[in-house]
């Protein structure tokens, strides 16, 4: 079984997109889309500040198909059910099947920004 066939999560990465059109300073107008796929996230580290015990930084990594990559940069959200919201960070690295050496998805940080219950991701 490759890791691809593991890859089997819904989730929802919400994206900006350009427009194509400025606003009145000049700049370019992004547009929010919502791109259902599928996923895998896995935590990778956690530290809790001495100074504040009672406050985790928590960092994950996602593992998604190889055609959502363009999708995947700073400015993305990616909202898992039950889970939360997360920011990417970072680039998406990707990763090739050394057996049919087609790449087949990518590897990309995740940092938790909104838990399961909260309303709005900061």
């Amino acid at each position: 079984m490759s890791l691809l066939q593991l890859i089997n999560r819904p989730v929802t990465i919400i994206a900006r997109e350009e427009t194509g059109q400025i606003d009145e300073a000049g700049d370019e107008i992004l547009d929010e889309v919502a791109i259902a796929t599928v996923a895998e996230i896995q935590p990778r580290d956690s530290r809790e500040p001495r100074e504040h015990p009672d406050i985790a930084d928590s960092e994950f990594v996602g593992f998604f198909l190889y055609e959502d990559a363009k999708h995947l940069d700073s400015a993305a959200i990616v909202h898992v059910p039950d889970e939360g919201d997360f920011e990417v960070v970072g680039a998406p690295a990707r990763r090739r099947n050394p057996r049919t050496q087609i790449f087949e998805f990518v590897e990309i940080g995740l940092n938790r920004v909104a838990g399961p219950k909260d309303s709005v991701g900061s």
